[in-house]
């Protein structure tokens, strides 16, 4: 089965050097970007920002994910993020790193069903990865998590986000389209399509 992800670096052990986000109007509002949603067969989730608490939610959700997504996810890395990586996923400064997460069950319970991203390294621009669990794949979650970490950017004065997608996941080029990406062969992979989105 194809799987709903955009394949990145972001969740390879490749380590973007994470700032401690710092008290401002940003992180007060955090809350606002919370919003519960549905499944396209009905079931309840919630989408909201990552936590600096969410160290061990993130961990699991990777661990779950079936070796083809994970293969897929990184690029051809089939074994799970470091432990430090795994810090450096949660600690987001809100602004050049965001991720927004989906998540099921109680709130004392909770766990990740879904995860979409972005990074902006200085001249490299603004990377964007989204994943979503196997079980959980094909129900509207990834353009759920897409169209707040869209939304997100454009408040937040980012500019354009790029990513890499495999050919072969339907799910993810579909999906893409949907967001009203630009898809291109890359030139120097053609099993590798980049994804562009002016915002």
């Amino acid at each position: 089965m194809t799987q709903e992800h955009c394949s990145s670096r972001l969740y390879a052990n490749e380590s973007y050097q994470p700032v401690a986000p710092r008290r401002s109007a940003i992180v007060e509002n955090l809350d606002s970007w919370e919003r519960k949603e549905r499944t396209r067969d009905g079931a309840e989730y919630i989408i909201r920002p990552v936590h600096r608490d969410d160290v061990d939610r993130e961990r699991e959700f990777i661990d779950g994910l079936s070796e083809r997504t994970r293969y897929e996810r990184t690029m051809g890395l089939r074994h799970a993020p470091s432990p430090q990586r795994i810090e450096e996923l949660v600690h987001v400064d809100y602004k050049d790193c965001m991720a927004f997460v989906a998540t099921v069950g109680d709130e004392g319970a909770q766990r990740f069903i879904g995860i979409a991203r972005y990074v902006r390294e200085g001249g490299r621009g603004c990377e964007f990865a989204v994943v979503v669990a196997d079980e959980w794949q094909g129900r509207g979650i990834g353009s759920a998590l897409m169209c707040s970490l869209i939304a997100y950017a454009r408040a937040h004065s980012i500019p354009a986000l790029d990513g890499v997608i495999l050919a072969t996941n339907s799910r993810m080029v579909a999906l893409a389209r949907r967001m009203g990406m630009t898809l291109r062969m890359s030139e120097s992979d053609r099993t590798i399509l980049d994804a562009f989105l002016s915002l």
